[in-house]
């Protein structure tokens, strides 16, 4: 899983993109190609920043600049670096089969322990700015695999734009020697990209609503190029920016992924979770009068009913 944080208000990258994962085995592997700045990995909103919208370009210019962009990241070697993180090693972030993992993300991700892990990989950031909501936490899924040979270190977006290079560079051969697609797409271009999307614009990636045109061919198996760059294999948590909101122990969060719905939720008190789909439901509504008469002396005993009052 890939990892970079950004400042709540500006969108501006405030710490260094890491990749973590719970396979300890990982780091062991030589020789792994991989996408950098340097030494430093490049997340979704810096690669779009790159290729502009060149990847969805028929301009021989356009289609130069974004080969350029592509190849000229691409590393190998000793250089990747990959944080064994533990409680990543229960959960599959990468969807099987399009099956979704989605609360087993939710509950991970929002965790009080893994995010202070994650603070101690990451030097300067403290889990008490998270959780107020000075920044947010996007996640790329990463997948290991071997291709043309050689072992990758890729995420969605990353898979994306080499088969959209590979198909410029290499033309007719493409299709039968070099089509990422076409050898490894059941992973590639179906469970890494739809393990995580948007379902509200954030950090300036569109939304995920696929069209005909989004599949690879027309294929729904199968996501085509121009729609993972776009705005597939990417998940945002923010902490609650609302300090009178955020009780000890229960953190406040959004995360948004491979789901049809956007919630609101707390760390770590299953109630609470019920209370915030209460509160949001009753607020949405115009309600807001009932806050301190109704919904907190009696949420504990009367959810369904709050439920049905909220429409």
């Amino acid at each position: 899983m890939r990892v970079t944080v950004y400042d709540a208000e500006s969108n501006r990258k405030v710490f260094n993109t890491i990749d973590i994962s719970g396979n300890s085995n990982i780091s062991a592997v030589s020789n792994i190609y991989y996408f950098a700045d340097g030494s430093e990995l490049i997340p979704k909103t810096t690669w779009l920043n790159y290729v502009g919208n060149t990847y969805n370009s028929l301009s021989t210019n356009d289609v130069t600049r974004f080969n350029g962009a592509v190849l000229s990241r691409s590393t190998h070697g000793d250089g990747y670096r990959v944080q064994y993180v533990e409680a990543l090693s229960s959960i599959d972030i990468i969807s099987i089969n399009n099956s979704s993992h989605l609360e087993e993300i939710k509950a991970l991700l929002s965790e009080e322990n893994f995010l202070k892990n994650l603070c101690d990989l990451m030097s300067g950031m403290e889990y008490e700015d998270i959780i107020k909501g000075k920044y947010k936490l996007a996640f790329e899924p990463v997948a290991y695999f071997r291709y043309n040979g050689q072992n990758w270190a890729m995420s969605a977006t990353e898979c994306g734009l080499l088969n959209k290079y590979m198909k410029n560079y290499f033309s007719s051969a493409w299709n039968s020697t070099n089509n990422l697609r076409a050898l490894l797409g059941p992973l590639t271009h179906s469970n890494l990209p739809r393990s995580a999307f948007l379902e509200n614009k954030d950090l300036g990636i569109s939304v995920y609503s696929p069209s005909t045109s989004d599949y690879y061919n027309g294929n729904s198996n199968y996501n085509s190029d121009t729609c993972i760059i776009r705005c597939m294999g990417i998940g945002v948590l923010t902490g609650n920016s609302d300090d009178d909101e955020v009780g000890e122990g229960t953190a406040a969060a959004e995360y948004h992924t491979d789901t049809d719905v956007y919630t609101s939720f707390y760390v770590d008190t299953a109630v609470k979770i019920i209370i915030a789909v209460v509160i949001g439901a009753l607020l949405m509504a115009g309600l807001v009068a009932l806050f301190n008469e109704v919904i907190m002396p009696r949420v504990n005993t009367e959810v369904t009913e709050l439920f049905d009052a909220a429409g």
